[in-house]
């Protein structure tokens, strides 16, 4: 038989199928390196359960146990030296001869509030210093400062300039910040329920209104301060998470906070999305706590270490993990590997795997060396064969077609289910949704085999991916979606939103249009912007009264209408009729705003 394209991709396809049917009895035996990937693929997974409910692969619980408290009390680590705890989530405060110094001020008010209530069972000493550990857990400190004078809040240099730009969460873009708060809800199991096999396992958050106020002392690596009456010193160099992280030293008492150094593998790449978590410089922040030797290591999210040979040892494998995933992933690459490839590269060698701060109950290893790859060099792996690569939906009707057609696919999808293939039974169905996107059957199925997928998981974030969504195409729960601002962040900065709108605009259906739109924020005093939208291009101008051409239409509107306005522009002519907004100058503009998508 002569050969042909479509004999050669069918040959191709089924020697893969071939491959893939031996690599399953091995698999079966935990042959990937990363165990995220086994427990996916095929071999026995033994459940355990939360504390209310929450079903999770057993090794979670005893991991979990082991780093995190489990309970929410205050906690005499040393003399004047608490840990207020929690399940993931801890704040500590020292009394000082001359009042309290806090570290960290929580996620929410809920925990701003808790947390002055048991510094308050502790002592009635003034609290004179909020210092951040990063720009995370920066929104419970109003309600700590609540009645106290003249606090001093201290932070690192890009504390104040990350949370306008981003609010904390991080990232290059802020236009994507809707699509990041969608993926954060997602992340830390917001949308779960309370109770049951579905609820939160591992380290979760729960919304509640914040009350963030601004570093009001900024302090530079090395720098010493005596607050309260005691002597303090302060190490910017490194970071982990973000890059805005604060090491505080007690050189009195050889006691160190920080949150370097984390109760989980160094989450190096979070699906949320966020800048680029370098290990060589997470590692900078690890150097500084070896060097200074604490006794007693108290941390954000983790229980405190004590013990100075005991936190020796395990800042030697944290800081050598960062190194050993760094470079192997560059190994990889020089060897030839893309990012694909480099997803089961790396292995861990047996004295990581046995450190408690390097399990997988927050991310998996089979994230970062892609990751890494692609911050280095891009998507592609250098195949020259692969540089030119079919879009998913062309791709998709050529594999179906070349696996025996959409019955076939559907066959061995279930047979990859009956075999605990849960990863390739999605992967299969996901091609046949490529072609059919709208299959409330497949979805359906496709979300059932994200929710057994998230059960198998060690990982508090792949579990709470899955499950969230597994549980809204099942319509257990709401479906995961974008999240409009929050109402404060709009009376902290209308025009930041207003711009972040100029990505949305369809450029085919506005090809032909050509007009200059302010819209005037009436109760805010923040000079007046807009755009020049032109060809299916929407420019920001910021301020639009110097602009080099005339303003055609001014949109009026308050900040609560703005929020409605940005969410849906396309509900432009419903808030017109509501008398919500006002129009000045040419009124068939408005029609443009049809053309610009919702969130």
């Amino acid at each position: 038989m002569k050969p042909t394209r479509r004999n050669v991709l069918a040959a191709t396809v089924l020697s893969a199928f071939v491959f893939m049917n031996n690599v399953n009895a091995q698999d079966k035996e935990g042959k990937f390196k990363d165990p995220s990937l086994n427990y996916a693929m095929g071999i026995d997974v033994e459940y355990g359960e939360g504390a209310n409910g929450g079903k999770a692969h057993k090794q979670v619980f005893s991991e979990l146990e082991e780093v995190f408290y489990q309970k929410k009390e205050t906690i005499e680590i040393a003399k004047d030296f608490y840990v207020i705890t929690g399940v993931g989530l801890n704040a500590s405060f020292i009394v000082a001869p001359e009042g309290v110094i806090v570290y960290d001020a929580g996620e929410n008010s809920e925990d701003g509030i808790r947390y002055k209530e048991e510094i308050r069972k502790v002592t009635d000493k003034p609290i004179k210093a909020v210092i951040y550990s990063h720009s995370h857990y920066v929104h419970g400190t109003k309600y700590i400062t609540d009645g106290e004078e003249d606090v001093m809040i201290i932070g690192h240099p890009k504390v104040n300039y990350n949370m306008a730009n981003s609010g904390g969460t991080g990232g290059s873009f802020p236009e994507l910040q809707p699509l990041q708060w969608g993926r954060l809800i997602q992340q830390v199991q917001m949308y779960l329920p309370k109770e049951g096999d579905d609820s939160a396992v591992g380290f979760s958050l729960n919304y509640e209104p914040g009350g963030f106020q601004p570093v009001t002392k900024e302090v530079e690596n090395g720098e010493m301060m005596n607050i309260a009456g005691l002597d303090l010193q302060f190490f910017t160099k490194g970071g982990s998470d973000t890059d805005d992280c604060l090491t505080l030293w007690v050189p009195s008492r050889n006691i160190a906070f920080t949150n370097n150094f984390a109760p989980m593998m160094p989450n190096l790449y979070t699906p949320r999305g966020a800048d680029y978590r370098d290990p060589a410089f997470w590692v900078e922040s690890i150097d500084v706590l070896e060097e200074l030797s604490p006794e007693i290591l108290i941390n954000v999210n983790a229980r405190a270490v004590v013990g100075k040979e005991e936190i020796a040892k395990r800042l030697s494998a944290y800081g050598d993990f960062l190194r050993l995933v760094m470079d192997q992933t560059l190994r990889g690459m020089l060897q030839g590997k893309g990012p694909e490839e480099l997803r089961d590269f790396v292995k861990l060698p047996e004295h990581m795997l046995n450190t408690p701060e390097l399990s997988q109950n927050y991310g998996t290893l089979t994230w970062y060396p892609p990751y890494i790859a692609n911050i280095a060099m891009g998507w592609w792996n250098g195949d020259a064969s692969t540089i030119l690569a079919l879009p998913p939906k062309a791709r998709a009707e050529r594999l179906v077609r070349a696996l025996g057609g959409y019955d076939k696919v559907v066959e061995l999808a279930k047979e990859a289910q009956e075999n605990k293939e849960l990863l390739w039974s999605m992967e299969l169905i996901n091609y046949l949704l490529v072609l059919d996107e709208n299959n409330q059957d497949l979805l359906k199925w496709k979300g059932e085999l994200m929710i057994e997928t998230g059960y198998s998981q060690t990982s508090s974030i792949a579990r709470g991916f899955l499950l969230s969504q597994g549980r809204g195409l099942t319509g257990k729960g709401p479906m995961p979606k974008n999240i409009a601002p929050q109402p404060f962040e709009i009376d902290k900065d209308a025009n930041k939103f207003i711009d972040a709108l100029r990505v949305r605009i369809n450029p085919e259906a506005t090809e032909n249009c050509e007009h200059v739109i302010a819209i005037e924020i009436t109760d805010s005093d923040q000079q007046l912007a807009g755009f020049h939208v032109r060809k299916g291009v929407c420019q920001y101008i910021d301020n639009i009264n110097d602009y080099k051409f005339s303003t055609e239409t001014t949109l009026k509107m308050d900040k609560e209408t703005f929020l409605a306005f940005f969410t849906n522009p396309q509900s432009i002519e419903d808030l017109i009729e509501g008398n919500k907004i006002q129009i000045e100058g040419e009124q068939s503009t408005i029609s443009l705003f049809k053309n610009f998508d919702a969130i």
